[in-house]
This record gives structure tokens, sequence and C-alpha cells, in this order.
């Protein structure tokens, strides 16, 4: 692992370990970037780049000696070390003992916010959440990755702090873009610990697999909580087609019961629910998951099945 030394502005590798306590920095890229070309002989010079003072000065403020920032410390010209870095990476994010995730353009002024604090509804279209970090997906795992993650402004000055079932983090990857749309599956690989062939090309299909790889390895049903707070759908699916049908799903949090065994068949999901009919206002069946809202009185949540409920 490459890091920067902010007491001698100069890149190091360490290994395994030997990899030392590190912060990281996560940003939105810009037009112009320092990047690993600029600083791999003579080190980094101190004003090249606000972005990278600011990481590094916090970083001695914390008391912390080294920092990760891709653009710096990934030489992006060797396509064998991009690949290791982009396998690695959620590992990284992991590992560090802050993240500092810059938020370029939100303004010195914009009011502290907790991440988690959604209550006020003004706090809710404020610059933060606003911020373009907000929308790109590779950005999710440096959200959900590490246990401590600061944000700051566009001058550095600290403006919030960072729960999570499968619908929470699915939540936060709603509305957010990628160049590609198979990568909007792609990039939460390593949120939900799941690995699967990458196959451009196959368009919404990726997310749909990707559901099905997590139920493979996780009985966490709030997965299947999709839709909640959303209109009705208007057909009978097992899986969400997007993310953006999570978009509700902030506070959906798993219950401490232990769900029903199931798996997945060449046949599709096999599991044992436990099934109320309903009569009104159409006739269907109900399926109780074992997941609930936070800000509910214990209620909890169901997967609407339309048809047979012994199929």
């Amino acid at each position: 692992m490459r890091l920067l030394n902010v007491r001698t502005l100069k890149l190091e590798e360490h290994f395994d370990v030997s990899i030392p306590h590190y912060s990281i920095l996560s940003h939105t890229w810009g037009a112009q970037e320092v990047v690993y070309s600029h600083i791999r002989q003579d080190g980094y010079k101190a004003g090249s780049s606000s972005k990278v003072d600011g990481c590094i000065a916090q970083a001695i403020k914390d008391g912390l000696d080294y920092v990760w920032i891709d653009t710096c410390c990934i030489d992006k010209s060797s396509s064998a070390e991009l690949s290791e870095a982009i396998n690695s990476i959620f590992a990284w994010y992991w590992g560090c003992v802050v993240c500092y995730a810059c938020l370029v353009d939100v303004p010195d002024d914009v009011e502290e916010w907790d991440v988690d604090n959604d209550e006020d509804g003004a706090d809710i279209n404020s610059a933060f959440a606003k911020s373009r970090w907000f929308t790109r997906g590779w950005t999710l795992q440096e959200l959900l990755a590490p246990d401590n993650v600061v944000f700051f402004s566009v001058g550095w000055l600290p403006i919030g702090r960072k729960l999570e079932s499968a619908a929470q983090k699915m939540s936060w990857a709603a509305g957010r873009k990628t160049t590609r749309r198979e990568d909007r599956a792609y990039s939460l690989l390593g949120i939900f610990g799941v690995n699967m062939p990458m196959l451009y090309g196959e368009g919404d299909s990726a997310f749909a697999r990707l559901q099905e790889e997590i139920l493979r390895v996780s009985d966490d049903e709030s997965l299947l909580a999709w839709g909640y707070g959303l209109p009705p759908p208007g057909d009978s699916r097992l899986l969400a087609r997007t993310t953006d049908e999570f978009s509700a799903c902030g506070h959906v949090c798993r219950f401490g019961l232990s769900p029903q065994h199931y798996t997945m068949t060449n046949k599709g999901l096999q599991i044992s629910w436990l099934i109320s009919d309903v009569l009104q206002p159409q006739s269907c069946s109900l399926a109780l998951l074992h997941c609930g809202v936070l800000k509910a009185d214990n209620g909890g949540m169901a997967y609407e099945y339309i048809g047979d409920p012994a199929a």
C-alpha cells in the first residue's frame, strides 16, 4: 500500500502488518488534480492543491503521519496496479483510522448536519445534502466501509459525521450516477461483501444478479423491503429493478429475530415465511419480513405477494 507521509510529503510503500495508522481522503475528482506522476520523485509540493493541503493538515491535527489519496497514491498508468487498487480499495477504506470526505461544492458557511439525521426537512435541501459527492456511485463504499467518516466543506471546516441494513445501504445508493449502467451494481460489490463476474453490456440485469448474490450469503430480509414509502409498483416481483426503489428505506432496520432459512435455487428463491391472507382492498397474501422502520411504533414490514399464496 502506497501512502503519503504528511511530515516529509514523500510517498512510501508499506506492506501487510507494517502498514501504519493512516487517514484517507474521499472526494470527487475535478479538472485539476495532483496525481501520482506529479509527486513520484520529488514528493508533494505544499500549496499545489487546497484539497491535498487540507487533508494533510487535518491528518497532522489528528496525530496521524500518513494519508492515502487515490489520485496521489495509485499509478493509474499501470493497469495491473489499477486493478489491484480497485479490488483492495474497500479494505483500505475499512482499515483507515478516519475517512475525510471533502465536499468541494459545499461552502464553509453551511449549517453543521448529522448525515444520519433527516428529521429537519430543511437540512435535506441544504448544500450538504445536495453535494455531488452524494450522487457518485464509487463514493458509496467510501461512506460505508470506514467506521469513522467526517465531512468537510470546501475550506476544510467540519460539517458532520456519518447504520446499516441491506435496505439502508441500498438507500444510500439511490440516485447515485455512474458512467455505465452496470457500475451502479458493480460499485456495491465490496459494500455487501460479494463477488460476481462483471459483464458489461448486461445493463440492469447486473443489479438483479447483485441482489441474488447478496441473498446467497446474507439472511438480511430488508433487501426485500424495496418500495417502502413509494407508490405501489403495479406488478408482483421479488427483487428491485434499481437502487432508486430503496430511496425511502433509510430507516429500515433488521429485527433481532432469527429469519427463516432461504436459498437461491435454479427456479428462484426458496423460503419459508409466515403468510397472512388479506381480502381488502384486494385479495392478496402478505409475507412478514424480519425488518421494520426505526421511527415506527414496532411496526413490521411485509412483502406483498399477488397471486397464489401457496406458490
